[in-house]
């Protein structure tokens, strides 16, 4: 799909940002089914692949769908594949938490999730149709939601994204703390006190 050889698999910045255009806009099936085409047609070409390995790969065509249209949804998709990195690289992830929506589409997501009753259901809303980072913390922030709803939520997030939020919301004095807001001071004690894997 990234135009790679099927032996040669370094993805560079450039293939990720075609992969970005790709997928964009496709569902969750069409990815799956993309990957499983795509991983047919070239399968023979794997010549380390045993049946035992093969059925593995077939029984994960689902979960690593999920992983393409949430690194699409959220914009972390060089987090999701492997990519080839410049020599220079510090070992520092950077995250981008990306553009924010317009006011009033935002607005009726919050709305929609405010009336919302069940934790499965407030969640299908924002995997749906939370498409960046800054967006998914406002949300955070404005959604009136329970301190165990916000862990659920905090769980749609990679490792990066969540110590990204980390970063943004640590505080070290209570100075600090006498400065936010308390949605804002709610979620820093979230993410300062809970472990997420």
């Amino acid at each position: 799909i990234s135009k790679k050889h099927i032996k040669n698999l370094h993805l560079s910045i450039e293939n990720v940002e075609y992969l970005y255009s790709f997928f964009s806009g496709k569902k969750l099936s069409d990815i799956a089914y993309i990957v499983s085409s795509e991983f047919h047609k070239f399968k023979k070409d794997i010549i380390f692949l045993n049946d035992e390995q093969e059925s593995y790969v077939e029984k994960s065509f689902f979960k690593i769908s999920e992983g393409i249209e949430r690194g699409i949804r959220l914009r972390s998709l060089d987090k999701i594949l492997a990519v080839e990195r410049n020599r220079e690289y510090t070992g520092k992830t950077v995250v981008h938490f990306g553009d924010k929506m317009a006011d009033k589409a935002y607005r009726k997501i919050i709305e929609e999730i405010i009336y919302c009753e069940a934790i499965e259901d407030k969640i299908k809303i924002i995997t749906d149709k939370i498409r960046s980072l800054a967006d998914f913390e406002d949300l955070l922030l404005d959604g009136e939601f329970e301190d165990v709803e916000i862990i659920e939520i905090l769980k749609l997030l990679n490792l990066e994204e969540l110590d990204a939020l980390k970063n943004k919301y640590f505080f070290t004095s209570h100075m600090e703390a006498a400065d936010l807001r308390k949605s804002e001071y709610t979620l820093a004690l979230i993410l300062s006190k809970y472990e997420f894997e």
